[in-house]
Order: structure tokens, then C-alpha cells, then sequence
């Protein structure tokens, strides 16, 4: 990718695009629960990903990429849909109906579940030095939001849902690795919800001010 020769290194982009990454989010929860009082999750969900769905349609018919990828994939290509789906859908609950520093300290379990689900379904090893590090990361993300975790049950249930659905995701990721496009993977992420959260919008919509 052409991004890519930005960085001396693919590890350097990584973690410079994950960090990008975190911002990103870290901004659209800002949004979403701004917006809670007007639009409903499904239409968020739907907005959310119709412009994404636009973006990297073009940038794959521009790189001319497969929009689907091989059939033996499929099925995981729909899981990981499924799964980033529910992700999202559950984060967006959990963000209207609960403070934005609980629901980030409960989102923030996700890097254990995924190390868990890497561990067992994809026979990736972690060191005691990668533990110790996550372990330290979570403690400062800890100290940095504090937390106080006296928002109702229901919305941290459904934060810590999103956490599991998205560690699934995340972990189809890096079995995705070699063997699909990204873009391929975002598009169909972003097709599949942009079709789930577009019916489900329906009963419920009305027009953004």
C-alpha cells in the first residue's frame, strides 16, 4: 500500500495507524452520544457505515480489488460482519445509557478476549512480556479515565458484549492475514451492516436536523 512506504517499517505503521484508529473512535463515541436524544442506534449504525461503504467501494474498484474474495471465505468474511455488527450496535447502546468513562474501561477488556480467542482458535502464543504490558496499559487507562462505574447494569452488560463480539472480529482479522484483501473485509463489514441497520432503522427513523 502506498501508505505504507510513509514508515520505515510495516511495524511502525501499525502502530501509528492504530493509534489513528483510537482516535477515530474514540471521536465517533463522542458523536454518538451527542446524537443519542434524536437518532436511534440502528440509524447510527446504518450512517456510520453507508459512508464507509462508499469509501472503500471506490477505493477498491480503484485498486481494483475483489469485492467479495474467494467463496471458501465467505463464511468467515460473514462472521466477522456479524460479529463487528453486534459490536457496534451494543458499543452505540452502551454509550447512550451509560457514561462515556465506564463504557471505555469496559470496551478496553477487548484486547483480553482477543489474546484469549487468538490463543485458542488460532494457536498464536503470548509472552509473559505482552501480558505484562496489556496488563500495564489497562491499569493506566484506569488512572487516565477513572472511571466510576455507577451507570446501570444493562448498558456495562452490553459494553462488555461489545468487547466479546469485537475480539471475535478482531481475531478473524489476523486470520484474514495473507489471505483477503482489508479491503475486501471492510467492504463487506461495511455492506452487511449498512443492510442490517438500514431495515432495522426503518420503524424508528426521521430526518437528521
Amino acid at each position: 500500500m502506498p501508505l505504507l512506504k510513509l514508515f520505515r517499517t510495516k511495524h511502525q505503521a501499525g502502530v501509528c495507524l492504530i493509534l489513528l484508529s483510537t482516535l477515530g473512535f474514540g471521536l465517533m463515541q463522542i458523536f454518538v452520544s451527542k446524537t443519542r436524544s434524536q437518532i436511534s442506534v440502528m440509524e447510527q449504525t446504518f450512517f456510520r457505515n453507508f459512508v464507509c461503504l462508499i469509501v472503500v467501494a471506490c477505493m477498491a474498484k480503484q485498486q481494483g480489488v475483489p469485492f467479495w474474495g474467494e467463496r471458501k471465505y465467505w463464511p468467515h468474511l460473514f462472521s466477522r460482519s456479524l460479529f463487528g455488527f453486534l459490536g457496534v450496535v451494543l458499543l452505540f447502546y452502551a454509550l447512550r445509557n451509560a457514561t462515556q468513562a465506564d463504557v471505555t474501561i469496559v470496551t478496553k477488556t477487548d484486547v483480553f478476549a482477543t489474546t484469549a480467542v487468538s490463543v485458542i482458535f488460532l494457536k498464536e502464543k503470548i509472552t509473559k512480556v505482552q501480558l505484562a504490558v496489556m496488563l500495564t496499559a489497562f491499569l493506566g487507562a484506569i488512572i487516565a479515565v477513572n472511571p466510576t462505574f455507577d451507570s446501570t447494569p444493562l448498558p456495562l452488560l452490553a459494553a462488555l458484549g461489545s468487547a466479546l463480539s469485537s475480539s471475535v472480529a478482531y481475531a478473524l482479522l489476523s486470520y484474514f492475514a495473507g489471505r483477503v484483501n482489508s479491503l475486501t473485509i471492510v467492504l463487506n463489514f461495511c455492506l452487511f451492516s449498512t443492510l442490517a441497520g438500514g431495515v432495522l432503522m426503518i420503524p424508528g427513523f426521521v430526518v437528521p436536523s
